[in-house]
């Protein structure tokens, strides 16, 4: 890891920003309310350092599930020199920073909506460019890529934008690359009723703005469908909720997804206020949240699906 998590404290403080209730958005920023335009989709939680440092503990928590941090078959591809590596929505960039470290050999590329991934101290391998992944063309030529990488953006790409999104990231991927991309299920066990409420007030929030709730079931077929792409593999991790006393590394991996699930909520509650919930009934409800999971029978699925570039 070397000082990955000391560069990742220090983020880039450039671009420019919206502010509401001690949270730092996107300077487009629509806090989903009603009347507003929604022809631009904008990501709707933070970009500020607490949002940051849950990306962050999103990234530990997926590589531990899946034992690294990829699942397609690209270690003999990025160990050559001039290997070329795209994370399209990096993020905090701890991901991209950790390839860069991973394959010394490779260049890395992370390209996010919010220039807020260090742009100091950080691997000399690695680059980070402030583009709009739904703004297309990508500003990168055919077969750039070795390896393309998406994941988690469920919240910040429109239904009928994912099969021309993924079909840009293959066109940019070189033939005998790989694109793979990770999205979790937003489906909530039923002994979760405090998160029942919540993602019943979340839901036509987020479908309002036309994302699609689903798309972790849908990737394979996304793949499969683009001409680009072939042998499409899918596999899946489900993470528990519950505390594991008897056994440690299992009760941490829970832990950073109870983390990750309530910080995402928690970040929601500028929404939320705006459309008139007292904050203490907001707090209120979290805490309750918190107490539901760490006894839940359920779990957050992700899917990672893959193919190679022909």
């Amino acid at each position: 890891m070397g000082n990955i998590l000391d560069t990742c404290m220090k983020r880039n403080k450039g671009g420019e920003f919206k502010y509401r209730d001690g949270r730092r958005y996107d300077v487009n920023f629509d806090p989903l309310v009603p009347g507003l335009d929604k022809k631009k989709l904008v990501y709707p939680l933070p970009n500020d350092e607490d949002e940051m440092d849950r990306l962050d503990i999103q990234h530990y928590m997926l590589r531990y599930a899946y034992q690294g941090n990829y699942c397609a078959p690209v270690t003999d591809l990025l160990t050559k020199r001039g290997a070329r590596i795209l994370d399209a929505g990096c993020g905090s960039g701890i991901w991209a920073m950790e390839m860069a470290q991973d394959f010394p050999q490779a260049l890395v590329t992370g390209i996010d909506i919010s220039p807020v991934q260090p742009r100091g101290q950080k691997p000399p391998n690695v680059d980070f460019q402030t583009v709009d992944l739904t703004k297309l063309p990508l500003p990168f030529a055919d077969g750039t890529f070795d390896f393309v990488k998406m994941r988690f953006l469920i919240l910040g790409i429109k239904a009928e934008q994912w099969t021309e999104i993924i079909r840009e990231l293959a066109r940019v991927t070189k033939k005998g690359g790989y694109l793979e991309v990770c999205e979790p299920s937003l489906a909530v066990h039923e002994d979760q009723k405090v998160m029942q409420e919540i993602m019943g007030m979340v839901a036509p929030l987020v479908a309002a703005r036309g994302v699609d709730t689903q798309i972790a079931t849908k990737l394979k077929s996304h793949l499969a469908n683009c001409d680009l792409l072939s042998n499409v593999r899918e596999t899946s991790r489900v993470i528990p909720y519950r505390r594991f006393p008897e056994d440690e590394g299992l009760d941490r991996l829970s832990q950073l997804v109870r983390q990750d699930a309530i910080m995402a909520q928690a970040a929601m509650k500028p929404v939320f206020v705006m459309r008139g919930m007292p904050e203490e009934q907001f707090d209120d409800q979290i805490r309750r949240a918190t107490e539901e999971m760490a006894v839940s029978k359920g779990g957050m699925r992700s899917h990672v699906v893959w193919g190679m570039r022909i």
